[in-house]
């Protein structure tokens, strides 16, 4: 198991010692950077979009219970009326 951190000491030297390392150490720092950013914006895009649908979700629940209760409060000959005239009789 020793030899697995030895290797791993060999890498980090050789990415901190050299011209070249420290470009690769550079590029795969950057790499890591790009890719967090993409990542915080996909959740929050995910976030966003589940806010949104919510928002849409109690919007129509909201409008249905207008429309419920308006139609509570009607008379049963006037429901069958409304019905008559939503039917096309």
């Amino acid at each position: 198991m020793t030899w697995l951190v030895s290797i791993g000491l060999r890498i980090a030297g050789w990415l901190s010692g050299s011209t070249v390392g420290r470009y690769v150490l550079a590029g795969l720092v950057t790499t890591a950077i790009v890719l967090f950013a993409l990542a915080r914006a996909f959740t929050a895009g995910k976030t966003a979009e589940r806010n949104r649908q919510a928002a849409k979700s109690l919007k129509t629940l909201r409008s249905r219970m207008r429309s419920d209760d308006e139609i509570s409060r009607l008379s049963p000959a006037a429901r069958r009326d409304r019905l008559r005239e939503w039917a096309g009789e």
